[in-house]
């Protein structure tokens, strides 16, 4: 009876969290349609709002696809064949990736990796998946970065596996809060500014599952460190 009522009010929190979430761009989109009808405008104006009113719209699909994509992997319904996939190579991609945004931030990006061979930095899994979490957490660790500060990117290498992590000097989550944060629509109390539905974190735990991987989160004092344990195939 504990474990249903517990389902029951997963099941209503994450209800109004959705709807919570979801009312903002969804109000934000009809706000701007109306206005667009409220005067005549050029077809210049009208094509400008119409192309943020796609935009806002590609958002919450975003959002539903990212649900689509967190219970397809954590159900195994994911069919996906699992390759040679080189971390060095991950990590080099995403930081050029982020550039831009990194530099806007203020934030400088470092890449630490191991004295081992690239050849050496490999696991057996999807590239593209282990890319997207790897982004969700760079994401999230230049977002929460205070400006002038770094954040670095390391591979280690130890006797069967490769650690892949991501240290900020952030505000960093609070002890209580770190296992929580992997839940689906979680987010900070002490971020309300910053744009999200808390389901970044939840993608890259599915990912680590699916890799058969650990997915640890710690206090980087301060800040946080993120990181991804896949067990190594060697040469």
């Amino acid at each position: 009876l504990k474990r249903i009522q517990r389902l029951i009010a997963t099941v209503r929190g994450v209800t109004e969290n959705i709807a919570h979430d979801l009312r903002t761009p969804l109000n934000r989109l009809r706000g701007r349609l109306e206005i667009a009808l409220m005067a005549p405008r050029s077809s210049d104006e009208y094509c400008g709002e119409l192309q943020r009113a796609i935009a806002d719209t590609d958002s919450i699909v975003d959002r539903f696809n990212g649900l689509l994509k967190i219970a397809r992997i954590k159900a195994g319904a994911l069919s996906l064949p699992k390759d040679r996939v080189n971390l060095s190579e991950v990590i080099e991609e995403l930081v050029d990736l982020y550039a831009v945004f990194s530099e806007e931030s203020g934030v400088e990006t470092e890449v630490v990796c191991d004295n081992a061979s690239t050849s050496e930095l490999s696991v057996w899994g999807d590239a593209h998946l282990i890319s997207q979490a790897a982004a969700n957490l760079l994401d999230n660790a230049i977002k929460y970065a205070p400006r002038d500060s770094k954040v670095t990117l390391s591979l280690v290498k130890q006797v069967g596996y490769i650690q892949l992590e991501i240290a900020d000097c952030g505000p960093g989550i609070p002890p209580e809060k770190l296992q929580a944060t992997s839940d689906r629509f979680v987010r900070l109390d002490n971020a309300p500014d910053k744009q999200g539905f808390g389901l970044g974190l939840n993608f890259v735990s599915a990912v680590a599952e699916w890799h058969g991987a650990q997915f640890k989160l710690a206090d980087n004092a301060p800040g946080l460190r993120a990181s991804l344990i896949f067990h190594s195939i060697g040469i």
